[in-house]
């Protein structure tokens, strides 16, 4: 892994502090809608929150497939990826 994708303690504290923001969004936009929460510093278990992951079925503790190939593919030239949105009435689960 890039050295940069070591969070440090300060950046673990920040994204456990967007947690509490993905239960706030959930509050406002109701059960239609799957948020997930994702950290890079373990991109095999890249998801530390979701919310409505029954959509998709995916849980906590587990990687994105599509978040990868679209976002993280730019890990390897050491460009930062960008936030991304996906919308999709069916996922393929590995």
């Amino acid at each position: 892994m890039a050295a940069y994708l070591i969070l440090t303690k300060a950046d673990r504290l920040i994204l456990d502090s967007y947690k509490t923001v993905l239960d706030g969004f959930s509050e406002y936009f109701g059960e239609g809608y799957e948020l997930v929460l994702h950290s890079l510093e373990d991109l095999e278990h890249s998801v530390i929150k979701i919310i409505n992951g029954h959509y998709t079925n995916r849980e906590e503790g587990r990687q994105s497939p599509i978040w990868r190939l679209r976002c993280w593919s730019g890990l390897e030239n050491r460009v930062p990826p960008l936030p991304c949105l996906f919308q999709q009435k069916e996922w393929q689960h590995s």
